[in-house]
């Protein structure tokens, strides 16, 4: 995960989160990616969910 762009001030910053997933089950598995952004106390600030996925056996993908 990179973050830049900050704006102390304004509260806000670009987030890009990237994670590889693979499906080690013998059957094909469907997948969402979520990310969830805490502060510094660890209270969640922002949740961003991706698309799902379909992932067949053995099968790998960056989401």
């Amino acid at each position: 995960m990179t973050a830049f762009g900050f704006d102390i001030t304004g509260r806000s910053a670009t987030i890009h989160a990237v994670s590889e997933v693979k499906n080690d089950d013998d059957k094909t598995q469907t997948i969402q990616y979520e990310v969830t952004i805490v502060d510094a106390a660890g209270k969640p600030v922002k949740t961003f969910t991706g698309d799902k996925i379909t992932l067949p056996p053995g099968g790998e993908r960056l989401c």
